[in-house]
């Protein structure tokens, strides 16, 4: 479990796992998706 300062009350926000999709924040009960990494694309290049 991971835990961070909530940005929108400054109290304990948690996260499951490093893998996690969402924070919970049990202090103001906002909850809120996290973006996925991104997937790096090939880029074609110019001969």
């Amino acid at each position: 479990m991971v835990t961070f300062d909530c940005p929108w009350c400054g109290e304990p926000a948690m996260v499951e796992s490093a893998e996690a999709d969402e924070v919970v924040c049990e202090g103001c009960g906002v909850r809120a998706a996290l973006a996925p990494d991104p997937v790096a694309a090939p880029i074609a290049r110019a001969a």
